[in-house]
């Protein structure tokens, strides 16, 4: 329950963020484009990856370079929506997609399935 919260804490600083720099002139690709780069270099440093053992042969570039467009796209789209509807709406929309939340049903068989979650602890 905690994650929970803090997810959707850091969710809303974000928004909070994008809005603020907008007004301050601030372009978000330009932001969003600085975010992942230094995420990138802090993983390099923080995590130290073994370099020589990595296969260009084996490497799932197909799926490296979807993630690579699809997620600075969510935050480029959360951007938008930030800019034509405020904040308030599009945290709403984010939270409560309709009623029965099909969001968030999805996001939990996908987790479940790709991690192999039995249901215990």
């Amino acid at each position: 329950m905690e994650l929970i919260f803090a997810a959707a804490l850091c969710s809303v600083v974000v928004s909070i963020l994008l809005k603020v720099a907008k007004n301050r002139g601030l372009s978000p690709i330009h932001m969003i484009s600085w975010n992942y780069a230094t995420a990138s270099l802090l993983c390099f440093f923080w995590f130290k990856p073994d370099i020589q053992h990595i296969s260009p042969s084996q490497t799932p570039w197909f799926l490296i370079l979807a993630l690579g467009i699809l997620l600075p796209s969510v935050f480029l789209l959360l951007a938008k929506a930030l800019e034509s509807a405020g904040i308030l709406k599009t945290e709403i929309a984010q939270r409560f997609k309709n009623r029965n939340r099909p969001a968030t049903f999805c996001s939990f068989v996908t987790g479940c399935s790709l991690f192999h979650f039995s249901g215990t602890v």
